[in-house]
């Protein structure tokens, strides 16, 4: 595997649904280890509210010297970010399909587990995943945190 190259465009489709009413459970853990909120935040999501993305991607792997070693994937999924406090969003995908299918195994573990991360005036600080998530899984999520980075002044 030499080259591999990834574009995983977010695609913000729009708001779907500003907030949920039911909050998250309580027992969900925190992954901010400190929160230094200062003044206006930069980034104003209210907290135990969830934000939905449409949210797709594409990823192309060239194996060098491999006749015909090329493989392509392309995913969508609602992407549901939900702010447990001001420095600690959970991210969860619903109903993702790959290459189109929905309902593989593969779209079933995505949805099993839950990332938090943990931001700080729009910059992502670390990511708590759950243990027996898969690297790839983990991937995609953290993917959405990235995207949704920011480190403009205002």
């Amino acid at each position: 595997l030499s080259t591999m190259t990834s574009s995983a465009a977010l695609l913000v489709l729009g708001l779907l649904a500003a907030a949920n009413a039911a909050p998250w459970p309580s027992d969900i853990l925190k992954c901010a280890r400190e929160c230094p909120i200062a003044g206006s935040p930069k980034l104003a999501y209210a907290p135990e509210k969830t934000y939905s993305y449409a949210y797709s991607g594409h990823s192309e792997i060239h194996m060098k010297d491999v006749q015909g070693g090329v493989t392509q994937m392309e995913w969508t999924s609602q992407v549901d970010m939900t702010w447990l406090s001001p420095c600690d969003m959970a991210i969860t995908f619903k109903n993702p399909s790959f290459g189109g299918a929905s309902g593989t195994p593969e779209a079933n573990f995505l949805t099993r587990y839950h990332m938090v991360v943990a931001m700080t005036d729009g910059r992502v600080q670390h990511v708590c995943s759950h243990p027996d998530d898969d690297t790839w899984s983990i991937n995609l999520k953290k993917g959405v945190a990235s995207a949704f980075q920011n480190s403009l002044p205002s």
